[in-house]
């Protein structure tokens, strides 16, 4: 039940590739049944609904914070939350969040636009509790808005295609950062009435960012005034964690592909607060599921954000994302996605990048490896790179749920935010279009770039 197909018919034309899998099957339904020996999507999602409710009566051990959207969380600890709806270019219709502190808001610095990693949701930014870097930066005085990717559970809606349509889900994060960066990236400079942001990746979020730089670089250039990159994931030959290097190494991905599977971890709902519930009774769980997809310090799993977080993960994407990601496992380099094996190979030209660059890495990480990181700083040009940090004490998920004793990658991220995040113009606070006044405390905001 980690995987949703589209029932395709296969005919007897020969595949052209995988892209040619997606062009050929037809329109159905998304289901879980594939065979007779399968579990009914009913009968899953009443099992897990008992067994949450079981969990809840014995002592509510699905912490409140695990059950709440990320609109939610910002409201929750008392920040100004907005949502908002954005169109891109090819159709997708993707939820914004942005969070603020209306008290400390500092109209002369930039906003700060903020991408998820792989089947992560922008949720990310907020389960730290109190110490999430989407609060963090709002009490600092910026404007902190959050992009979900399209496929994640807050973005799955398309102004033609049905969800559960092969066409909908034809893309891999080289469409990310064509499309829904730049979409995401207008609708803030329109809405602060500002020409630039800073722009803040985490794994597949900067990885995105990174090909709208070599693919769009025009638009990036002048609108992007600085990039931070948490846990870069450009290379990805030596990725450590071991279920991703698998799926890559054994094609499985593609395997999924030829089957008509669609959508890889995909958001479940009940059964994601169930797993969260089961991680409080048995946290080697959720350690295991981490250790297994990225990484994190074994001092921090067992924490409540660490169990919290398995409500909201994972969130979704395309098995074309997947497949991205496992061509790059297989073959060093950053290259762009290939229907076939045979294609040649086109790396994304890194050089392209001319703005200030910041680097924070874990020496852990399993998405993000240090090898891979190392790889992606030399291909950097070194005038536009100022930041080279490696943290020993951390992994990939340590960015999301950190103690608060271990904040320093915040602070040297806000340090280096503070040479580019100011406006340069007096007169440019004026222009400034700040939360909506008609409610104070909280507000959703449907529109569209």
């Amino acid at each position: 039940f980690f995987f949703q197909a589209e029932d395709g018919i296969r005919d007897s034309v020969a595949s052209r590739g995988l892209g040619d899998v997606y062009k050929r099957q037809v329109h159905g339904t998304l289901n879980f049944e594939k065979g007779e020996m399968g579990l009914k999507k009913k009968n899953l999602l009443s099992c897990c609904l008992v067994a949450v409710l079981f969990v809840w009566a014995k002592g509510e051990l699905v912490y409140k914070d695990a059950t709440l959207t990320g609109y939610e969380l910002i409201k929750e600890y008392g920040y100004h939350a907005e949502e908002h709806k954005i169109t891109t270019d090819d159709g997708y219709i993707l939820t914004a969040f942005r969070a603020t502190n209306p008290s400390k808001l500092n109209k002369n610095l930039l906003p700060i636009v903020a991408f998820h990693g792989m089947t992560g949701s922008g949720d990310d930014y907020v389960i730290n509790e109190k110490n999430s870097p989407a609060f963090y930066f709002a009490d600092l005085g910026y404007d902190f808005w959050i992009l979900n990717n399209r496929g994640v559970r807050y973005s799955k809606a398309h102004t033609v295609f049905k969800v559960d349509s092969p066409q909908y889900w034809n893309f891999s994060f080289e469409e990310m950062g064509k499309e829904d960066a730049p979409a995401m990236i207008k609708y803030v400079m329109k809405s602060t009435n500002r020409e630039q942001v800073l722009a803040l990746g985490h794994t597949e979020g900067n990885t995105q960012l990174l090909i709208g730089f070599a693919l769009k670089p025009e638009f990036y250039q002048k609108a992007i005034k600085a990039l931070v990159i948490w846990c870069p994931v450009a290379s990805s030959s030596s990725l450590r964690a071991p279920a991703l290097r698998a799926l890559g190494l054994l094609y499985i991905n593609e395997l999924l592909a030829s089957l008509g599977f669609l959508q890889f971890f995909p958001y479940f709902g009940t059964f994601n607060l169930f797993v969260s519930g089961l991680c409080k009774i048995a946290p080697f769980i959720c350690y295991m599921g981490y250790r297994l997809f990225a990484d994190v310090k074994p001092e921090l799993y067992e924490t409540k954000p660490s169990l919290a977080y398995m409500g909201h993960f994972p969130s979704g994407t395309s098995v074309k994302c997947m497949i991205h990601l496992a061509q790059n496992i297989r073959t060093p380099g950053f290259h762009r996605y290939r229907e076939s094996e045979s294609e040649p190979l086109v790396e994304y030209n890194l050089n392209l990048i001319n703005v200030p660059v910041a680097i924070f890495a874990a020496r852990h990480g399993g998405m993000s490896s240090y090898a891979d990181t190392l790889w992606l700083k030399d291909k950097l040009n070194p005038v536009y790179l100022k930041v080279f940090k490696v943290y020993d004490n951390m992994a990939d998920m340590s960015f999301h749920f950190h103690p608060s004793s271990v904040v320093a990658y915040l602070e040297e991220t806000s340090t280096f935010l503070k040479n580019y995040g100011q406006l340069i113009s007096i007169y440019s606070c004026l222009l400034y279009t700040s939360p909506s006044p008609r409610d104070a405390t909280l507000s959703r905001m449907p529109s569209s770039a």
